[in-house]
């Protein structure tokens, strides 16, 4: 199903290429290969960044069933669970193939929030990259609901929270979405 989302992502952003270069038939054709050199690479980057989310819920997923096969603690903050070995360690063996000199990831624990950072490190803001970012997030969003509900066990926190932000090369917001822990019925 993933697979098909992301064809139909990538197919749509070439239609979309497509457009802007038969439109750009008659203009000088230096622009239209800059244009469709800038349009491939963040294509290219685009699929990145979809495989580094798909690595940080597979991180997360690990992060919890080891938590659930040792004895269980709180943490007392976002901030010690997030600098904790168990996260570290998970995180940097599941990241590392995935580590390129154009993205760049963090995560960290801010009061009751745990952010998961992506940072292009070579591109600047377009606008054809946010409805793209803001659409892999609606995918994640059930994976990274879980990763919030579960986080209750883990860290005394009052609601926990994930939140993921994507930033370009200049620290600009390019999209984000938080996801709030479910409350339990009383």
């Amino acid at each position: 199903m993933r697979r098909k989302s992301t064809g139909k992502l990538l197919c749509a952003l070439l239609a979309f290429v497509l457009v802007f270069a038969a439109a750009g038939c008659g203009a000088e054709d230096e622009a239209s290969d800059r244009a469709k050199a800038q349009a491939e690479e963040e294509k290219r980057l685009a699929e990145e960044e979809r495989e580094a989310a798909q690595e940080a819920q597979r991180a997360a997923e690990q992060a919890q069933a080891a938590a659930e096969q040792e004895v269980y603690y709180f943490y007392d903050s976002m901030e010690e669970y997030a600098s904790s070995d168990l996260v570290q360690n998970i995180l940097n063996s599941t990241l590392e193939e995935y580590k390129t000199d154009e993205i760049g990831f963090a995560i960290r624990g801010e009061g009751n929030r745990l952010i998961y950072e992506y940072t292009y490190k070579t591109l600047a803001m377009t606008e054809e990259m946010t409805p793209l970012l803001e659409e892999e997030l609606e995918k994640q969003a059930d994976a990274l609901q879980s990763v919030a509900d579960s986080l209750k066990d883990v860290v005394n926190v009052e609601q926990p929270t994930v939140v993921v932000r994507y930033l370009d090369m200049n620290g600009a917001q390019i999209a984000a979405r938080k996801y709030t822990a479910q409350q339990d019925p009383q």
